[in-house]
């Protein structure tokens, strides 16, 4: 009889294990805790060239109406010697000058001119901080956002501003960089900026007019 149960035990733990593929059987939430929480989102450009990538953005509207209506996107750096790199970006300058008096963050030029309410032709540029990797993460996609804060750890800090979705009005390319040695995302407008900054180009996030 003993034996007949610890065959037929057996055979119900095998055919448990055969249920899911491999490398995907669940792992009790009392067994070595949770996963560890990757420090940054994932990138759109495995290969990590430094090249400027070719754009795959919708056409452009032709709506220019609201041109006079784009504010400043304020641009500020931290890093050193003794803190993680950041590359911080806001509309406010009540926050930017916080940023600056407050946290050690170095004014550097305007990134663009943006809008503070969507305009037409635009979308919402979001938000994230990762507290543990001291890196504001910026996107255009709302699903790279929700795993950015659901599987990464950033978190959301709303929207930071409305940017061109095609190149409108004027408008240039707004390049996502990374740096994993930094943990740093790193925005420029400037194809030399970015080809110089010894951050790997991810990909254009959208489109901005000049500042």
């Amino acid at each position: 009889m003993m034996l007949h149960t610890v065959l037929a035990l057996a055979v119900a733990l095998a055919t448990q294990a055969l249920a899911f593929p491999a490398g995907t059987l669940p792992v009790p939430s009392s067994v070595g805790g949770a996963a560890p929480t990757p420090t940054r989102p994932p990138s759109a450009n495995s290969g990590g060239s430094r090249q400027v990538p070719h754009s795959s953005v919708p056409p452009t509207t032709g709506v220019c109406a609201a041109v006079a209506k784009a504010v400043p996107l304020h641009r500020a750096y931290v890093g050193g010697a003794t803190s993680a790199a950041d590359h911080f970006y806001a509309t406010s300058p009540e926050e930017m000058s916080k940023a600056v008096s407050l946290h050690g963050y170095k004014l550097e030029a305007r990134a663009g001119r943006v809008y503070t309410w969507q305009e037409a032709g635009t979308i919402p540029l979001y938000r994230l901080f990762s507290e543990s990797a001291s890196d504001h993460y910026y996107t255009t996609s709302a699903d790279e956002r929700d795993t950015a804060t659901n599987v990464y750890g950033y978190e959301d800090e709303g929207i930071a501003a409305y940017i061109y979705q095609g190149q409108d009005c004027g408008s240039v390319p707004l390049f996502m960089l990374y740096s994993a040695s930094a943990s740093d995302h790193f925005y420029t407008t400037s194809e030399a900026e970015a080809n110089a900054s010894g951050y790997s180009m991810e990909r254009i996030i959208g489109y901005i007019l000049p500042a």
